[in-house]
């Protein structure tokens, strides 16, 4: 969808049982934090949003960790007239392919 909002977000690190919720911050503020958790040794989770891309930055997780990121999204739908049916329905486009920009030995996408 090219019109959505950003409800929720979570990065959940199954080894260590940790859960890091997102917050709203501006954009320097939050890439500032990003930098310092990386800078100091702590795993670091960055999420920012251009247009209707959305993108997220781990930094600093151990190898053979995993992470499993959790994002919640509100949509409006598009009402499609049935003029032939005398009704209409509702559509939601969800994109079938998700592309990391870097890929690891173990990436897994659910």
């Amino acid at each position: 969808p090219t019109t959505f909002v950003v409800c929720g977000f979570t990065a959940y690190f199954p080894e260590t049982n940790k859960t890091l919720q997102g917050k709203i911050k501006p954009a320097a503020a939050a890439k500032d934090k990003y930098s310092d958790a990386i800078a100091t040794g702590h795993t670091g989770v960055l999420a920012t949003r251009k247009g209707s891309t959305f993108s997220t930055r781990i930094g600093n997780l151990p190898p053979s960790n995993s992470v499993i990121v959790t994002l919640n999204v509100a949509v409006q739908l598009n009402h499609q007239s049935r003029i032939d049916q005398g009704d209409g329905c509702y559509t939601l486009a969800i994109p079938s392919v998700v592309l990391p920009l870097y890929i690891g030995d173990k990436l897994s996408i659910r």
